[in-house]
């Protein structure tokens, strides 16, 4: 149901098409497809990088089966908003390698080799570029944790690992309080269980998870921007899908919150040939609190196959290019969306 979504479509620079071209946006193996209400494309909720020489007009399927795209050559530049600029704190750095030696290793461990590895608080940078041999038990990683006060401005570059011991990530973790602007990135290289942008027992809002390949291992692992425990908001994080031909059928919540809102959330997928699980702009595991307000599916990469998505109230679909009209999708889903 997109009755109350807002679709944006735009080229990325360089690429071709013909007009009167039409391309598959999104197309619905079981169920139907109700349309959007707004049949206009939203170009102005689009970003930089846009071709001004191609112009898309929405157009349905007679058997409410897919939503298409239809080219006009001769077009005029969408709407850009600008990017916010970002402060860049001093962090406390700690870089672990496979030859870090165990006393090192061991200064930020909780209880020896095993369990939880973390540096303290806020405004760290962890580097995670190799599994020293010595972890023999299961562990999770955190740039930055507390017990009793925020968890913010942590960065993880999770960059090499070989162990199966290495289980969920996080860039930020604050049991008591909030996880507000972590950054976590994944570039090729094994995840054995779930990663988090941010995860508190409040808010869980402004973080970011990045990932340019990588291998989940297949299980039941997550990707979170931003997780909130109790009635906190999960919202503002973003998930950006950048490399790598898939991730295990892996579920990707752009903010989850036990009880409380979870909008303005983004994901980006940038990479063509991707097989997804569920992707959610938002989640609510109780009550009625927002989750779809202001969330945005964003996808540049074609061919990317994934379960379902919901709660998402934008869909901004920027085409690549080498799209070939005739065979190509950006999208083709399990089971026709529900947005509404």
């Amino acid at each position: 149901n997109l009755a109350k979504s807002k679709i944006g479509v735009g080229m990325m620079n360089g690429g071709v098409l013909n007009s009167g071209d039409k391309l598959t946006l999104i197309e619905a193996t079981n169920g139907d497809i109700t349309y959007p209400t707004d049949m206009s494309n939203q170009t102005g909720q689009l970003q930089v990088g846009i071709s001004a020489l191609y112009t898309f007009t929405l157009a349905q399927d007679p058997a409410n089966k897919k939503l298409f795209a239809v080219v006009d050559t001769g077009g005029t530049p969408p709407q850009t908003q600008p990017t916010p600029p970002q402060t860049q704190p001093k962090p406390k750095k700690a870089t672990i390698e496979i030859t870090t030696p165990q006393t090192e290793y061991e200064r930020y461990n909780k209880g020896g080799v095993g369990g939880e590895f973390y540096l303290d608080g806020s405004k760290n940078t962890l580097s995670w570029n190799g599994t020293p041999n010595y972890i023999n038990a299961d562990t999770n990683v955190k740039a930055g944790f507390s017990d009793t006060s925020d968890a913010n401005n942590n960065s993880l570059n999770f960059n090499e690992n070989d162990s199966t011991h290495i289980k969920d990530i996080y860039a930020g973790y604050s049991r008591d309080e909030n996880a507000l602007n972590n950054i976590l990135s994944i570039k090729n290289t094994k995840v054995n269980g779930s990663a988090y942008g941010g995860y508190a027992k409040k808010n869980a809002k402004y973080n970011k998870v990045i990932i340019n390949g990588g291998d989940f291992g297949g299980g039941n692992h997550k990707i979170y921007g931003g997780y909130s425990e109790t009635n906190g908001e999960a919202s503002e994080n973003i998930v950006n899908i950048e490399g790598g031909s898939r991730q295990e059928l892996i579920d990707i919540y752009g903010g989850l919150s036990d009880s409380g809102a979870a909008i303005n959330n983004t994901v980006n997928l940038s990479v063509d040939n991707l097989t997804l699980g569920r992707l959610y702009g938002g989640y609510i595991r109780n009550g009625n609190a927002d989750n779809f307000s202001g969330n945005t599916l964003a996808i540049s990469g074609k061919n990317i196959t994934a379960n379902n998505v919901e709660n998402f109230e934008r869909l901004n679909f920027y085409i690549p290019v080498g799209f070939l009209p005739a065979t190509d999708k950006m999208l083709s889903l399990e089971h026709a969306p529900n947005l509404a």
